[in-house]
């Protein structure tokens, strides 16, 4: 239904207007659906916390998207 890409657009929008300079999430390393969407909107890796999430155990990326 693309809710989701929705959302996104409309903080991406939202974060200009208020002339933010950076938005930033985490994310679940295996979460493949949410990491296309974000790479899509053009967010990038810039860190990651190591076991962050449990059950399962695995790391939490840190994407960030700079705006102009």
């Amino acid at each position: 239904q693309g809710l989701g890409k929705k959302i996104l657009q409309e903080i991406l929008n939202q974060a200009c207007q208020k002339r933010l300079k950076k938005v930033t999430l985490e994310v679940r390393e295996s979460n493949q659906a949410a990491l296309k969407l974000y790479s899509g909107f053009g967010f990038s890796e810039i860190g990651r916390r190591k076991k962050y999430y449990r059950k399962p155990v695995e790391d939490g990326l840190i994407l960030a998207k700079f705006l102009n």
